[in-house]
């Protein structure tokens, strides 16, 4: 048999371990493999470690012309950046250096001109015999000692094969996986979401008013074409194994047939986040906070796991055997888990990677030898507000060590640069994904032209608060999610509050000199927190005891007390009273009567009324005069926001399968609807993207959302 090439990346090839032992000798030198040490009449030589990786490498294959190309592989991998021609060059002189060796008369180490290069002399095993070479025809060179010598012989090789293969083990690592370069493939800047592909295309979500709708691309790129379906809204969850069908949801789940077709319902109940086994008999999906497995057709089902949070984002490894997904906990942590496909041994993937987790969204490339997933931390561990995608290498192997750290695939350059979604191709050579940046401008309504027009340029945030004097706005930066607060024109601009705490929803005292706004820090639950207009150490005013944690808040409007509500996270928590009043001089807090399941709560600027809706989104009103709630509209509802005179209520809603601003008025709970929001390009439902507020002139604030989101192909390296 022919020698095997050193670029087949296994280095020390199995066919060449009879030839090789732990040390190797010639003229009056020995090289040991293990130690990486070369000595001359038993003295150390000096030679540094790449030099010497270069030197094994031709000992290794004494006689062989090994390329300049082959040596790069080996002892540079191509993540090491470095001028390769002149640091090969060097190590070569270096060894020449070493040996007393001449480059135009070699006795050791030839040239071969613009090719590479040749180990010329003679080698000697650790026996001190002179090591076999194959001839023309592949044959090897044997000695014919005796039986036992043979014998003897033969184990001692097998006892240094293994030795060495050891040796290249532990100093033999494979390379981790990285990005070599990426195409855009779409350019169209439209949101999309939930990326997958059978190959030749790709599929996924775009956001309309109203909801999402269902969208393709070839793989090469080009134009985005719909998919027609005969829902208003509907998400994408998962395409079957043969490539004959999406998995989508609506008001039930169904299988879209592809390349066109009738969509067919699956079962009598839908399957949340549902996604085929890679034989496709199974359908994991998930319900309230419990992971279940139905067969194909959506019938009965078995319960695979039960979480605390909320899972979403299931996937099955390619064997079959195991189900990973996402859960996002109470406090809004994202966490990646792991069950086996027969309910055991339930864990958290990556536990103690980051102080508190920040990952979701995983997928196994198609050979299974990596999981990909989003994580929104640095290289360093750091915690950031942009996502990016991360592998993590799962399977081993036994020539080389495997790294089971995760690393960095994509690194973006600033807080409002996302990663929304990503998937291999089906062959492993490729990765897509939909990446973009996240913009925000904050526009009023105009009573005389109807329309949303610019209201304070330059300002990338959401959830603005004006003070009552108008002179005053925070706002939540979209950036890292930090409260700042500025004049109404955007002068005199103020930092107050950093990572790691999130803020949101702020909201002025009335004397305009304190923010109160509901802040995170990690592994905390939301509490109530307030703030000097000009700046200092936020105070916490609430324990996060309650629910889920407190999130909205708003002030009296004596500014003697705050009047906070709880977080609703999956199942709505249900304690007896959801919405609580605190007296800011004594910290008492005290529940607001008959409050249990309302939440979302705004104290009216006269003080008689507090707004709340119900886990329906159907707006109510507490009146503090007779202690009663009333009804005022049904939902859904988004962003209920007073206006100022305290007559009425501004909510975003929809109507006609279109988000549309409406205003209910208190004293006859009349319902009118002041404009379409369809052109503001907004992403989803109660989002932080869908934000609406009131300016001090008394006319509704929006954002509109001016982000840029495409597709990209990246070619990568997965050794």
């Amino acid at each position: 048999m022919k020698n095997a090439r050193l670029s087949t990346g296994v280095g020390v090839l199995v066919a060449d371990l009879h030839r090789l032992g732990p040390t190797i000798s010639f003229a009056v030198f020995t090289a040991d493999l293990h130690s990486e040490e070369l000595r001359k009449n038993g003295v150390k030589v000096r030679l540094e470690r790449q030099p010497f990786q270069v030197l094994a490498v031709l000992l290794e294959h004494p006689h062989e012309l090994v390329t300049r190309e082959e040596l790069r592989k080996w002892v540079w991998p191509q993540d090491t950046f470095v001028d390769f021609d002149h640091a090969l060059n060097t190590a070569v002189a270096k060894i020449r250096m070493a040996l007393g060796d001449d480059a135009d008369n070699p006795r050791f180490v030839e040239t071969v001109p613009r090719r590479g290069y040749r180990f010329i002399l003679p080698l000697k095993g650790t026996n001190g015999h002179s090591l076999a070479a194959t001839n023309d025809a592949g044959s090897i060179t044997k000695f014919a000692p005796r039986k036992w010598v043979a014998v003897s012989a033969v184990a001692g090789i097998v006892l240094v094969a293994l030795a060495t293969l050891a040796a290249y083990r532990r100093t033999s690592a494979v390379r981790p996986a990285r990005v070599l370069n990426y195409t855009q493939l779409t350019s169209d800047g439209q949101y999309k979401e939930g990326l997958l592909t059978d190959g030749p295309r790709l599929y996924f979500m775009l956001q309309k008013s109203g909801g999402l709708s269902l969208a393709q691309v070839s793989a090469a790129g080009g134009q985005v074409s719909p998919i027609p379906v005969p829902f208003a809204d509907v998400t994408l969850t998962d395409i079957a194994p043969d490539n004959s069908g999406l998995l989508v949801h609506s008001d039930a789940t169904y299988v879209l047939p592809l390349p066109t077709g009738v969509p067919r319902r699956l079962g009598d109940t839908p399957l949340p986040n549902g996604t085929w086994s890679p034989d496709g008999q199974q359908i994991a999906y998930t319900k309230d906070s419990a992971v279940y497995i139905a067969r194909q057709d959506g019938s009965p089902s078995r319960l695979l796991a039960t979480v605390r949070g909320s899972p979403f984002s299931l996937r099955w490894s390619p064997d079959g055997t195991l189900v990973r997904f996402s859960i996002e906990s109470q406090n809004g942590d994202l966490s990646l888990w792991e069950v086996q496909s027969n309910g055991r041994r339930l864990h958290q993937l990556f536990a103690g990677w980051n102080n508190s987790p920040v990952e979701c969204c995983g997928q196994w490339t198609p050979d299974g030898k990596y999981f990909i997933f989003q994580s929104w931390r640095d290289a360093s561990g750091r915690f950031i507000t942009s996502s990016n995608i991360w592998a993590v290498r799962e399977k081993d192997e036994y020539f080389r060590k495997a790294n089971h750290d995760p690393v960095p695939l994509t690194v973006t350059s600033t807080g409002t640069t996302q990663v929304i979604s990503a998937v291999p191709s089906r062959d492993g050579k490729r990765l897509y994904m939909i990446a973009g940046n996240e913009r925000y401008e904050l526009v009023h309504f105009d009573t005389q032209s109807k329309q949303f027009v610019p209201f304070l340029p330059r300002v990338n945030g959401w959830g603005f608060s004006f003070s009552r004097d108008g002179q005053w706005v925070a706002y939540i930066n979209t950036a890292d999610n930090s409260l700042w607060r500025s004049r109404q024109d955007g002068t005199e601009r103020l930092q107050l509050t950093s990572l790691p705490m999130y803020a949101q929803k702020p909201r002025w005292s009335p004397d305009g000199t304190q923010v109160a706004f509901a802040g995170s820090l990690p592994n905390q639950t939301w509490r109530i927190f307030r703030v000097s207009r000009d700046g200092g150490t936020p105070e916490q005013l609430t324990e996060g005891k309650h629910g889920n944690g407190e999130v909205y808040v708003s002030w009296s409007p004596d500014g003697k007390s705050l009047i906070v509500g709880e977080k609703p996270c999956g199942s709505f928590v249900d304690d007896g009273a959801n919405i609580r009043t605190i007296d800011l001089r004594t910290r008492k807090l005290m529940p607001l009567p008959e409050s249990a399941r309302r939440f979302g709560p705004q104290w009216s600027e006269d003080g008689r009324h507090v707004l709340a809706v119900s886990p329906e989104w159907d707006v109510f009103v507490f009146d503090f005069q007779t202690q009663k709630w009333s009804e005022l509209a049904k939902g859904p509802s988004e962003w209920r926001t007073w206006s100022h005179d305290g007559q009425s209520i501004y909510f975003g809603s929809v109507l006609n399968g279109e988000q549309v601003l409406k205003r209910v008025r208190v004293s006859d709970h009349k319902v009118e609807v002041i404009s379409s929001l369809k052109d503001l390009n907004r992403q989803g439902f109660q989002t932080g993207s869908s934000w609406l507020g009131i300016a001090p002139d008394g006319s509704p604030l929006a954002l509109r959302d001016v982000s840029s989101y495409d597709i990209y192909a990246l070619d990568w390296e997965l050794p």
